[in-house]
């Protein structure tokens, strides 16, 4: 089988888990969800604490505001793509993960993309792909704007997976 149309490999839970992160940095209404409250939580705090300070006559209350407001910023920061991860692995664990965790086929045909697992085989029309982005360890195929193939580069078993996505983009563009 010719390595530009094929790909085998395996999917893991550690494998979903990066593409949910990777989704959330990118995606434009989670960014826009995420940036509303990391910033704007923390600048009511600060606008609150101002106007005590102000009322008060108290520096220390501004003080005090922009040590909370900080915290704020630093802890949801972190807390916000751990929650991220834990929420994924619990949902993943949830079921068997069959068909999701595992060996996973990806051929090309002229104008389908096939996906076929141990359980279930999908067929997609390649012009109806919304966009392939990649990592420097995985390559997404968006199915819709939150569904995707996760592909690990360092888990092919078979295939090329740089001429793959080269050859799967080219009858991307040519198919739109």
């Amino acid at each position: 089988m010719n390595d530009n149309y094929y790909l085998k490999y395996t999917v893991t839970i550690d494998d979903l888990i990066a593409f949910n992160i990777y989704h959330a940095k990118n995606s434009p209404s989670l960014l826009r969800q995420f940036h509303l409250y990391q910033r704007g939580i923390p600048g009511v705090i600060f606008i609150l604490s101002l106007l005590q300070a102000i009322l008060q006559n108290e520096i220390q209350v501004l003080i005090k505001g922009l040590f909370i407001a900080s915290l704020f910023y630093v802890s949801f920061t972190y807390s916000y793509y751990s929650s991220i991860k834990r929420n994924a692995k619990r949902m993943l664990r949830e079921g068997s993960g069959k068909g999701i965790i595992g060996e996973h086929i990806l051929e090309q045909t002229d104008t389908e993309l096939i996906e076929r697992t141990s359980v279930n085989e999908m067929k997609t029309n390649i012009a109806s792909l919304e966009r392939i982005e990649t990592s420097s360890e995985h390559a997404f195929i968006y199915i819709s704007s939150i569904h995707a193939h996760v592909i690990p580069r360092l888990s092919v078993i078979e295939g090329d997976f740089d001429a793959f996505l080269h050859e799967l983009n080219r009858k991307r563009e040519e198919n739109s």
